[in-house]
């Protein structure tokens, strides 16, 4: 089921890039696919190669960021601005904290989107992380949205791995071993259980126990980093609490429209001989109900597109006489000289 739904959704996104859409309509898909990816890396962390792969995950998911880019640029050359363009440009910053350029790309960000409090707090995250600053990191990730948190999800072992570093180094003497609290680690690394923080220690050379007053046993020379990666393994108390609404709300970024099938009402196409009727094969008996929000919508949005067509072609006249008088003065100028 997942491998199908990202086909689709990649599908659905090379359509509209193929096409060259540039509507609000299209925007709005794309964004709802972002969500879906964004959604899947953190849900979907623990299932099998065969039913998820999150490298092919995170590939659609910049595909779909780099898509917007370039359809929120294209919309503000025709003076339409996308509401929801500082909560994507925010995404991006996040997924790419350890991109040399992100600090670039988001300083050449206009002046609302750069004060935008989305953007602002993946700045904060971004600065956090590249200063191995980890008790701000996991402050300013508890603080995050539910998607931003699926986002920031990914760099939990990254972020884990210095500050079990930083600490041994800083508070352990050499050739000493220093007994500190596992809870207050659990804490600090936003650790969902004291197993988990035990299996990631372990994992890294330090030694724990899970007694009454669960301790850690931290030595410089048995610290070492792993081979490979621990399994991931979702964070469902911290990142499920900050889900509010369903999860199709979540991919729709707000509350979903009303259901169009719960009021649709089934008819015959056809004739009592089985021939399809004249209205059916024009589609004429097919009942399209629009909001008067939409109906408006429809029509600044045809006005605007007769604006641009109606100001292009006065351009293109203008164009075309100018270059033909120039033309006509040349060969006149010519005429004399060779008279």
């Amino acid at each position: 089921f997942p491998y199908t739904t990202l086909f689709r959704s990649r599908a659905l996104r090379k359509d509209i890039t193929q096409q060259g859409l540039t509507d609000t309509a299209s925007v709005g898909l794309v964004e709802k696919c972002a969500r879906f990816h964004i959604f899947c890396s953190e849900r979907l962390v623990e299932e099998d190669a065969h039913d998820f792969d999150p490298k092919l995950n995170s590939e659609n998911l910049t595909k779909c960021l780099q898509s917007l880019k370039h359809m929120y640029y294209d919309l503000s050359l025709e003076g339409v601005s996308c509401e929801n363009e500082a909560e994507f440009r925010s995404y991006e910053i996040l997924l790419n904290l350890n991109q040399g350029d992100t600090l670039r790309e988001a300083q050449g960000l206009e002046h609302h989107l750069r004060n935008d409090p989305c953007v602002v707090h993946a700045l904060n995250i971004y600065f956090a992380l590249n200063s191995n600053n980890y008790v701000r990191f996991f402050r300013l990730f508890k603080k995050s949205s539910y998607l931003e948190m699926c986002i920031i999800k990914r760099y939990f072992y990254q972020v884990r791995r210095i500050a079990l570093e930083i600490m041994i180094k800083s508070f352990v003497p050499p050739k000493q071993m220093v007994q500190y609290p596992l809870r207050k680690l659990v804490d600090l690394l936003a650790f969902e259980s004291d197993a988990e923080c035990a299996s990631f220690l372990r994992c890294h050379g330090v030694e724990s126990e899970l007694d009454l007053e669960p301790v850690v046993f931290m030595e410089r020379a048995t610290f070492y980093y792993p081979e490979t990666a621990p399994r991931a393994v979702r964070s469902k108390k911290l990142i499920d609490s900050k889900k509010t609404c369903s999860y199709g709300e979540v991919m729709n970024g707000g509350p979903l429209p009303e259901n169009p099938y719960l009021t649709y009402l089934p008819h015959n196409s056809f004739d009592v001989n089985g021939y399809l009727k004249l209205e059916s094969y024009e589609a004429k008996d097919q009942e399209v109900k629009q909001s008067p929000e939409e109906l408006n919508r429809i029509k600044e949005e045809t006005e605007r597109k007769a604006r641009i067509l109606n100001l292009s072609m006065q351009i293109r006249n203008e164009l075309t006489q100018e270059v033909v008088e120039k033309e006509i003065h040349r060969i006149a100028q010519d005429t004399i000289r060779e008279i």
